[in-house]
């Protein structure tokens, strides 16, 4: 078995291209990645990898960290600074408390409706025993 030889920036890419998660603080850790690796065409910004690539065109790809440590933004950009290719992604937590919410109304609806239920049931049962009083004095 033979395993490629990559410079650090093919290395980090790989990375990036497999959605590999990187520990917190996410900043520190970028940055002493590409400092260990000897990243020649990548910079870090924050929670920001920033790929200087070439093609047929110059451009950059600013691949950006969530607090978690996940691949929250990838953007492609060309010379211009100009948005070519833009991929969001939302956090998971977010997605867990929007669906949670949503089961909470829903289960609160349901009781909503049990109780208007049984109150309805209530007041029929009154008027049903109100009657039942008025036609035995009567």
């Amino acid at each position: 078995m033979t395993f490629p030889v990559l410079n650090g920036d093919d290395l980090i890419w790989q990375f990036i291209i497999r959605r590999f998660a990187v520990a917190t603080p996410v900043h520190d850790y970028l940055t002493s990645m590409t400092n260990v690796l000897n990243c020649e065409n990548v910079t870090v910004r924050d929670k920001t990898l920033v790929f200087k690539k070439r093609g047929i065109q110059n451009y950059s790809v600013e691949v950006t960290y969530s607090r978690f440590g996940t691949i929250s933004n990838f953007i492609v950009k060309n010379i211009e600074d100009i948005v070519i290719f833009k991929i969001t992604s939302s956090y998971p937590s977010d997605q867990f408390f929007l669906i949670l919410g949503i089961i909470v109304l829903f289960v609160l609806g349901i009781i909503i409706l049990i109780i208007m239920e049984k109150r309805r049931k209530l007041k029929t049962h009154k008027a049903v025993i109100e009657k039942l009083r008025f036609n035995n004095t009567h």
